[in-house]
């Protein structure tokens, strides 16, 4: 039976984000807010957890999953960080810009896609922040090519018991899911807008494919 516990966005119980992250160890999903859509969270050195996750969400396995960490330090042990990587980070995390980068540590071939680069962030919720103080997967709570949720009701209804527990603390602000930026080679690519606009990224480089 899922589970569901409410958590303060601006101050969550430190109890219930340990328990969450026990649960997430342990091989489980765990459902939680984040700056844009309601996450889902397992643990990406798994890979039992890992194809939990694809099979719930119903997502190809070709597509690679995003990652979540709580600091950009705790980034730059997964992904090599580029000069304007570094620069990029430092004006946008946390917050809702993926940035595709080239691996640094060694991944599951779930989580990369079979490629050699990792969709990271560091969130800008203090939920999702304290949650991936340890990395985590943190991919949108729906199936894939569904809407994504903005309330843990709305999560639910998509995943129903494939979720051990939901962390609740009402509509997510946004409702966009995170831009999506791909700094791994020569030429920036935008592989998405979301949440943070192409015009707010122009200052950065010109030109952009």
């Amino acid at each position: 039976m899922v589970q569901i516990l409410k958590i303060n966005p601006l101050q969550p119980d430190s109890t219930v984000i340990q328990r969450a992250r026990k649960m997430i160890i342990d091989c489980k999903l765990v459902v939680f807010p984040t700056d844009t859509v309601y996450g889902l969270a397992a643990d990406p050195f798994n890979e039992n957890a890992v194809m939990n996750l694809i099979n719930a969400k119903k997502r190809s396995i070709e597509k690679g999953l995003p990652i979540l960490v709580g600091t950009l330090e705790i980034a730059m042990g997964l992904v090599e960080f580029s000069p304007l990587a570094m620069s990029v980070a430092s004006q946008f995390w946390p917050g809702a810009l993926t940035l595709v980068l080239p691996l640094k540590k060694s991944m599951l071939n779930q989580v990369t896609g079979n490629r050699k680069t990792l969709g990271i962030r560091v969130p800008n919720h203090e939920v999702a922040r304290q949650l991936a103080e340890i990395p985590i997967i943190g991919t949108s709570a729906n199936i894939s090519g569904q809407k994504s949720p903005i309330t843990a009701e709305e999560a639910l209804k998509q995943l129903g018991d494939s979720v051990e527990l939901v962390l609740d603390c009402g509509p997510t602000m946004e409702g966009l899911p995170s831009t999506v930026l791909d700094l791994s080679g020569e030429n920036p690519q935008l592989l998405r807008e979301g949440t943070i606009k192409f015009a707010q990224l122009e200052p950065f480089f010109t030109p952009i494919s």
